[in-house]
């Protein structure tokens, strides 16, 4: 998939066929994928809020707890490539159909290309994903 492929305005950034729950693992997934390399892009912080703000909440200061809650769980299980791996087995169980995953997927690798510059161990979660969830 070409990195050109997405962009902040593309109609690629409408999250309509994930539900809440799924819009919440998607998030989580996008965080895991910006600790991959240890480098925060913007252009990674920007499509993390995206998804954000597709999700449902009371106010700004509960999706503010919602953000801070899902990046300190990725922080967490980002710290070793077996926490990563199981962590990213258990997100996959909230996409239970084909195109979802691959949706998910697609998502991942738009977020990781999105600052031009796919370092190794963001490859390695890319391809980490893609075996987990079959896309």
């Amino acid at each position: 998939m070409a990195a050109d492929a997405y962009n902040l305005n593309d109609d690629a950034m409408n999250y309509s066929e994930f539900d809440d729950e799924q819009k919440r693992a998607l998030l989580e997934l996008l965080a895991l994928g910006m600790y991959a390399d240890h480098h925060l892009a913007l252009s990674e912080d920007a499509r993390l809020r995206t998804v954000l703000a597709s999700l449902p909440a009371a106010s700004d200061d509960a999706r503010a707890r919602l953000l801070d809650e899902v990046i300190t769980r990725a922080g967490r299980h980002a710290s070793t490539v077996e926490s990563r791996q199981a962590r990213t087995g258990e997100l996959a169980k909230q996409f239970p159909g084909r195109e979802l995953r691959q949706r998910a997927c697609a998502e991942v690798e738009a977020l990781l290309r999105s600052d031009r510059d796919v370092s190794g161990a963001e490859q390695e979660f890319l391809l980490l994903v893609k075996e987990v969830f079959r896309c």
